[in-house]
């Protein structure tokens, strides 16, 4: 074997057996700093970083990414069918759950168009396929991008499409 090939197999071999990481109830309120690929650093406690690990057991990352993805399609399609009364629409994450926060054309109410908003907000909060999603819904007239970044985290928001290019 290359001397190269043996030290980088040696190396990877390492990194598998390193020993592993003990979050321990008895240290609950111990602090735990996280630094993720994205070097994105954050804190919690020992405590949440364990009732964060149950949750993924239970219910599963997995199970999580495919129904956000479909509440995507769900937020898009809604918006689609409206396009001509809405001027943008954006998913954010909130303190809680998820936002979906629709810009509406013009300045003046709509009971017609918050109705639909209810109806949508009540249709994904009963819908099985999409019970981990935790959504509220926020129709604004239409305003300044600045005045509607007040409602939302540019750094945890997406802008959906409403183009027929999807």
């Amino acid at each position: 074997m290359a001397p190269n090939l043996a030290r980088k197999t040696a190396a990877a071999d390492l990194s598998v057996r390193r020993d592993p990481i003990v979050l321990r109830w008895e240290d609950e309120n111990r602090l735990l700093i996280v630094s993720p690929r994205d070097q994105d650093r954050f804190a919690l406690t020992v405590n949440k970083a364990i009732s964060a690990c149950q949750l993924d057991q239970v219910f599963g990352l997995e199970q999580f990414q495919k129904q956000f993805k479909q509440l995507l399609i769900v937020l898009r399609d809604w918006a689609k069918k409206r396009r001509e009364s809405i001027h943008a629409a954006f998913l954010a994450v909130r303190d809680g759950g998820l936002l979906y926060v629709v810009v509406r054309n013009g300045p003046r109410f709509d009971a017609e168009f918050e109705d639909d908003l209810t109806e949508l907000d009540m249709k994904v909060a009963h819908n099985e396929g999409l019970n981990m999603m935790r959504l509220n819904v926020l129709a604004l007239p239409k305003a300044s991008m600045e005045a509607i970044a007040t409602f939302l985290s540019p750094a945890h928001t997406l802008q959906l499409e409403l183009s027929d290019a999807n």
